[in-house]
């Protein structure tokens, strides 16, 4: 995709089609400096985050943010079930 705000609902897409059908599931929201796109996440994925077995939030450490760049995020999935 191209442009900063079609980049966050394909990552929502992709994140709520890994656990459509999951009853338990852990997620993860991250970044650098990038609260601003942290919350942008957040807001797509509400839903998915009150579902969520676990539910964390978390900084880059900074010798990841030295090489992902200062508004990067991370969305991670641990299923469960599995």
């Amino acid at each position: 995709v191209i442009g900063r705000k079609k980049s966050f609902q394909e990552i929502a897409k992709i994140i709520k089609k890994k656990i459509k059908d999951k009853k338990e599931y852990g997620l993860a929201i991250g970044g650098g400096a990038s609260f601003e796109e942290i919350k942008i996440i957040k807001e797509l994925l509400k839903e998915e985050i009150k579902n969520a077995k676990i539910y964390k939030e978390m900084t880059v450490p900074p010798v990841f943010g030295v090489h992902l760049g200062p508004k990067s995020i991370l969305v991670s999935v641990v299923d469960y079930e599995n």
